[in-house]
C-alpha cells in the first residue's frame, strides 16, 4: 500500500477577542468571540483532512472489505460483488427477514454491514468531490462531510464487530484502520460546551473578568467551540452585578505557547423606558433614556443621538437640544415621537460623554388592536440616601378582551423589600407579585412600593408585567421591562468659592445627608500670594456661627499634608493643603460651613469641602488614616502623582497652576471632578486655577493625572483614604 502524502495547511495563531455587541442591556448576557486561526486556513485544513481520510479509505478500507468478502463462505457463487449487487442482496435479505429472520446467518449479516459501509463511503466520496468542484470553501458543506465521515467510521466499527465473529484478525485490522482514519481526519468526539476554563484536545482557554471598578470579579461563564480556532464566550450576569464597562482577558495556550487578549464592553450603560407597552398609530411615544458612565454612575452631560426607523423605513433623527432634553434628574433624558402606522419601530441610540461612546438598539410597537393597554408610573432614577428609601409604582391597565377577571404578575429583584397587597412568591432571584383583579369598565390598576439595599451604583429591572386571562389561560406580556438606576446624588463640587485679597474664606452650605456612618470630612485648599499661609481651618456643623471671622468658627480640622513651590512670577508662590476631620455617624444629616483663616490677606484663595461615608475613623495626627500622601511639582504639560492604594479605597488629589494666564486643566479619564475654581484679572499675581478630583483606588497604586493646555509650573498633592468610602 502506497503511503498517503497530502500537505496539510499550517495554522498560525493570531488571537482576537471581540464582543458581539458594543453594549448590552442588564437583561442580557454578554457574548464574546475568541478567534485565533484564520477561517480560510481552518476550512482548507478540514478539506485536506477529509482528503487524507478518503485516501486511507481507498488505500486500506476498501481493500480490506473486499478481502473479507472473499474469505467468507457464502452460498452464492459470486466471490466479488459490486455495491449495487450487494444492495440488491440486502433487499432480498430484508424480504427474507420478514418471512423468517432465522434464515439470515452470520455471513449474511457481515455482508449487509459491509454493503452499508461501502454505501456510506460512496456518499462521502460524492460530498468531497462536490466541495472540490464547487470552487469555494463552504463551512456548512465541510461540516456535513465531516459528519458523513463520522457515519462512515461508526459503520466500519459496526462491520468490524460482526467480522470478528468469523474472522477475528480481519475484524481487528478493520477496527484499527477505522481508528487511524478517525485520528487523521480529526473527527474524535469533543464536548462543544464547557463551563469555566476550556480544556480541549489542542488548546486551553482561561477567562478572567474585571468589573467597572477595575477589579477581578467572579462571574459564571462558558466556552462554546464553534469550529477549530473559534470559540463563543458567554458571560452570565445576575441581579447583583453592577452596570458599567467590563473588561475580559483570555489566556490561550496552544502548542505550549501562551497568548493573552483583552476586550471591553458596556453592560447597562444605556437603557430606554417607554411609558406605555404598546402605542396606537398616531399616539405620541414618551421616552426616558438612562445614561450611565463606565462605573455605572448617571451622566448629566451626554450627547445623545436617537434614530427611529418606522415600519415603512422612514427615519426620524433626534439629538441633544433637538428633540432630546436633559431631565432635572442626573443621567435621564426625555424625548417624544409620534407614531404613524402599525408595526415595529426600531430605536438606535448613541451616547457620547467623557470616556464613553456607546450605542444601543431596541424596538417598540404600534398597533390598532392589542389585548391590554399598560401604562407605568414609576421613577427611572432613585436616590435612597437623600430621599426616603421607599419608591412607588403604579400600573394602569385597560382590557380589550372582554373578560371581567384577570391575573396580574409583576417581577422585581429578590433584594427589594416590597410593600404591597399582592401575593408575593420567590422564584430564583426574583420576587413575583400576583394580583387577581376584577375589572371595572374594563379597567384596573395595581400599586406597590419598594426599597433597595444601599449599594451603588445599581441598575434594576421591574417587570415585564404578565396578564393571564380567558379560560384557556392566555398570557399577555408587557413589551419591555422598566429600568431603574440607583445612585445617590453626591456633594462633589457643591460647595466651593474663591475670594481675592482676603484673610477669611467661607465655604458655605455644605450638606451631609442623613443615614451615613463613619463620615470623613476632607477640605482641599489652594493659595497664591507673596507669602502664602493658613493659620486655621474649621468645620461649623449646623452653621452655628454665621460669620467666618476667627471667633467660634467650629471644630478645628487637622492638617494632613501641604506643599509649596516657587512660582515663575516674581514675588508670588503657591501653597496647597489638605485637612481632615473624622465625624463618625454624628456628622450625618447636617449642613455646615468650612472656614479657612489665612495668616494675612492672600492674593487668592480657593477651597473645596467634601465628605465620604465608610471611611476609617483613624487618627489624623499619626498618618494612619492617610498612610500615603504624595506631593509633586514641575513645569510640564502633564501633572501627575502616583499614590499607593488598595482595592476599595478612594484616592483624592488637588492640583494648582498659576501664571499670568493660567492654563487649562483636563481631568484624567478615570477621575471624577470634585471641584474647580479659576481667577483671572488684575493684578496678574492673583491669577490661578485649582481643581480637585477623586478616583477609585487600584490594587497597588493609583495615578492622578491632569493634562495642561500649555507647559506651566504646577503643584499637586494626592492621598488615599484608608478604608473604602462610598460617596454620599
Amino acid at each position: 500500500i502506497e503511503p498517503v502524502n497530502i500537505t496539510v495547511t499550517e495554522l498560525l495563531v493570531a488571537p482576537t477577542l471581540t464582543t458581539t455587541k458594543e453594549t448590552y442591556l442588564i437583561t442580557e448576557d454578554a457574548e464574546l468571540q475568541l478567534e485565533f486561526y484564520d477561517e480560510y486556513d481552518v476550512l482548507m485544513q478540514e478539506l485536506e483532512e477529509l482528503e487524507i481520510a478518503m485516501a486511507l479509505l481507498e488505500a486500506e478500507i476498501e481493500l480490506t472489505l473486499n478481502e473479507i468478502e472473499s474469505d467468507l463462505v457464502v452460498e452464492t457463487s459470486v466471490e466479488e460483488t459490486s455495491t449495487n449487487d450487494i444492495l440488491y442482496f440486502i433487499g432480498k435479505l430484508f424480504i427474507i427477514q420478514k418471512v423468517d429472520a432465522a434464515q439470515i446467518d452470520g455471513d449474511d449479516q457481515i455482508k449487509i454491514e459491509i454493503a452499508k459501509a461501502k454505501e456510506e463511503i460512496q456518499k462521502l466520496k460524492d460530498q468531497i468531490n462536490a466541495i472540490k468542484n464547487g470552487g469555494t470553501l463552504n463551512e456548512a458543506e465541510l461540516k456535513e462531510a465531516k459528519a458523513q465521515l463520522r457515519t462512515v467510521i461508526d459503520q466500519l466499527n459496526v462491520a468490524a464487530m460482526n467480522v470478528k465473529t468469523k474472522l477475528k484478525t480481519a475484524g481487528d485490522d478493520l477496527e484499527k484502520s477505522a481508528d487511524k482514519i478517525e485520528k487523521a481526519a480529526d473527527v474524535e468526539a469533543e464536548i462543544s460546551i464547557q463551563k469555566g476554563t476550556w480544556i480541549g484536545t489542542d488548546e486551553t482557554i482561561e477567562t478572567v473578568i474585571y468589573g467597572p471598578d477595575g477589579n477581578e470579579i467572579t462571574l459564571d461563564y462558558e466556552h462554546e467551540k464553534l469550529r477549530d480556532g473559534k470559540f463563543n464566550i458567554k458571560l452570565v450576569f445576575g441581579s447583583d452585578d453592577k452596570p458599567g464597562v467590563y473588561k475580559v482577558k483570555t489566556t490561550l495556550t496552544v502548542d505550549g505557547k501562551t497568548y493573552i487578549t483583552e476586550s471591553e464592553f458596556g453592560w447597562g450603560l444605556v437603557s430606554l423606558n417607554t411609558v406605555k407597552s404598546i402605542y396606537k398609530p398616531g399616539e405620541t411615544a414618551e421616552f426616558v433614556v438612562v445614561v450611565l458612565d463606565s462605573e455605572g454612575h448617571p451622566v448629566s452631560d451626554a450627547n445623545l443621538l436617537m434614530s427611529i426607523t418606522g415600519p415603512n423605513s422612514e427615519i426620524t433623527k433626534l439629538s441633544s437640544g433637538n428633540g432630546i432634553t436633559t431631565n432635572e434628574e442626573a443621567g435621564l433624558y426625555d424625548a417624544e415621537y409620534t407614531t404613524s402606522i402599525e408595526g415595529t419601530y426600531l430605536v438606535d441610540i448613541t451616547a457620547q460623554t467623557d470616556g464613553i461612546n456607546t450605542n444601543f438598539s431596541t424596538t417598540f410597537d404600534a398597533a390598532e388592536y392589542f389585548e391590554f393597554d399598560i401604562v407605568r408610573t414609576a421613577l427611572s432614577k432613585i436616590d435612597p440616601i437623600n430621599n426616603p428609601n421607599s419608591f412607588d409604582v403604579r400600573i394602569d391597565i385597560e382590557s380589550f378582551v372582554g373578560d371581567n377577571t384577570i391575573q396580574i404578575q409583576e417581577s422585581v429583584p429578590l433584594v427589594f423589600d416590597v410593600v404591597t397587597n399582592a401575593k408575593v412568591t420567590v422564584v430564583g432571584n426574583t420576587k413575583v407579585l400576583t394580583w387577581n383583579k376584577d375589572l371595572i369598565e374594563d379597567k384596573t390598576f395595581v400599586e406597590y412600593s419598594y426599597s433597595i439595599p444601599l449599594e451603588f451604583p445599581k441598575l434594576y429591572t421591574l417587570g415585564p408585567l404578565e396578564i393571564s386571562y380567558g379560560q384557556s389561560g392566555s398570557v399577555f406580556t408587557e413589551a419591555r421591562p422598566w429600568f431603574v438606576a440607583a445612585d445617590p446624588v453626591t456633594d462633589l463640587g457643591a460647595a466651593t468659592s474663591t475670594i481675592a485679597k482676603t484673610t477669611f474664606l467661607d465655604v458655605t452650605g455644605h450638606v451631609i445627608a442623613g443615614s451615613l456612618s463613619d463620615v470623613m470630612l476632607i477640605a482641599t485648599i489652594a493659595v497664591k500670594s507673596t507669602s502664602p499661609g493658613i493659620s486655621a481651618v474649621s468645620w461649623d456643623s449646623g452653621q452655628v456661627d454665621a460669620i467666618c471671622d476667627g471667633t467660634s468658627d467650629g471644630t478645628a480640622m487637622t492638617l494632613i499634608s501641604d506643599g509649596t513651590d516657587t512660582a515663575s512670577q516674581t514675588g508670588s508662590s503657591k501653597l496647597i493643603q489638605v485637612y481632615g476631620l473624622a465625624l463618625g455617624a454624628s456628622g450625618a444629616g447636617v449642613t455646615g460651613d468650612l472656614c479657612v483663616q489665612a495668616t494675612a490677606a492672600m492674593d487668592q484663595m480657593a477651597a473645596g469641602v467634601n465628605h465620604f461615608s465608610g471611611a476609617a475613623q483613624l487618627s489624623l495626627t499619626d498618618g494612619s488614616a492617610f498612610p500615603d500622601v504624595v506631593l509633586g511639582t514641575a513645569t510640564s504639560t502633564t501633572a501627575s502623582v502616583t499614590v499607593d492604594s488598595a482595592t476599595g479605597q478612594l484616592v483624592v488629589d488637588l492640583v494648582m497652576v498659576g501664571d499670568i494666564t493660567p492654563t487649562t486643566l483636563s481631568i484624567g479619564a478615570s477621575q471624577t471632578l470634585d471641584w474647580t475654581e479659576l481667577h483671572t484679572g488684575n493684578p496678574s499675581a492673583r491669577n490661578m486655577r485649582a481643581s480637585s478630583s477623586t478616583e477609585a483606588g487600584g490594587a497597588s497604586t493609583t495615578a492622578m493625572t491632569w493634562t495642561l493646555g500649555a507647559s506651566e509650573q504646577w503643584i499637586q498633592i494626592g492621598f488615599a483614604i484608608a478604608e473604602p468610602p462610598t460617596p454620599p
